[in-house]
Parts: C-alpha cells; structure tokens; sequence
C-alpha cells in the first residue's frame, strides 16, 4: 500500500493519480523489472484509493485494518487522524496499525509545506470559486494547523514516534514530477518485495 498523507491543496490527489497511471504505464509495456523487484511484477497495476472525511461511527483503530490493500495508492489514511482528529489513535494503536501495514509492504509519503503565506493563499483562493466548500472542509486556519502537525509527523517531532517513509516539500513550484513519482514507485516496489519475496 502506498499512502500519500497530507494537509489539503498539497498535490496529494493529483500525485496519487498519476502514480497509479505511471504503474499502468509499466505494467502495459511490460516493463521487467530488476533483483528483487521482479517478484511483485503481480503488483502491477495498482487502484487508486481515497479515504474521505469519516463519519462518526468510524473506528480509527479497527476500520483501517479493513481498509489495507497491497494493491492501493491511497490518497489519505491513519496519519489524517492525528492531524486531524485529536486524541483517536493513541501510540500503542499506531504501533499496530503500522505493524499492520508492513505487512503488506507499505510505504508512506507525507507531503507538507514550509511556505506558510503561500499555502494559506492557496487555500483562501481554492474556496472562492465553490461557495459552499467551507461547509464541507476545515477552515483555512484548521488545514494550516495539519499541515504544521505533518510536519512535525516527518520531522519526527510528534508527542510519539510515527513511520514516515518520505517526506515532500510543496512550494509555489516545487510539486512531485515524474521522475520524483517513479522514484517513489520503485522504493515502494522494493519494500514490498522484501515483504512478499521473505
């Protein structure tokens, strides 16, 4: 499972998107791929995945555990509710859930922005063209509070050790190319070759 975690507005759908469009690419030209890639060429293609806001009746410990796929770019998942949802996974919890993962080989992108007057514009000038959107999403200052907390998540400042894989810095023009999204695949294919191959 590869999960690309994140504040709003960031790129991470647009990136998941392609991703998922780049490992069809693979697969459609049969692309073969090295020791100990070779192993999950079955991998190929992957679905994109994603987690919406959830309802009240949402377990954020036992839910996820549904919700694992080997074969999933996943567009938001656990680290949203610590960014997002205080105090619903606690460390003992994440522990798990990741142990969960690694099952499956995953790999977990966080993409955060270090470019505050810009981000906050970005997300002030996203509502204007949708009235309604701020009945439907956090507010400006709640989504620049996540970022923040993702940014202590990759910069291993949260109140308690959480697995991140990479971290992406997004500024004005500084969003994932290809060549950054097909590096990710190939660190993702190897984690769940070594999971799969033993």
């Amino acid at each position: 499972m590869l999960i690309l975690e994140g504040a709003n507005f960031l790129g991470k759908t647009t990136a998941a998107k392609r991703l998922v469009e780049l490992a069809a690419e693979r697969a459609a030209r049969g692309v073969k791929l090295e020791a100990p890639l070779e192993i999950c060429d079955w991998v190929l293609p992957v679905r994109y995945c994603h987690a919406t806001r959830p309802n009240l009746a949402f377990d954020f410990f036992g839910d996820y555990r549904d919700m694992i796929s080997i074969y999933a770019v996943q567009d938001r998942f656990h680290l949203g509710a610590l960014a997002y949802h205080e105090d619903k996974i606690d460390a003992e919890q994440m522990c798990v859930l990741e142990a969960w993962l690694g099952n499956v080989g995953s790999y977990t992108v966080v993409f955060v922005t270090t470019e505050r007057d810009w981000y906050k514009e970005r997300l002030e000038n996203a509502r204007k063209p949708v009235p309604n959107l701020a009945e439907t999403v956090f507010s400006v200052e709640r989504l620049m509070q996540a970022n923040e907390i993702f940014y202590d998540i990759a910069s291993e400042n949260y109140q308690y050790p959480v697995k991140v894989d990479r971290t992406l810095f997004i500024a004005p023009d500084k969003f994932p190319d290809d060549d950054v999204l097909n590096s990710i695949l190939d660190s993702w294919y190897k984690r769940v070759a070594l999971v799969i191959g033993g």
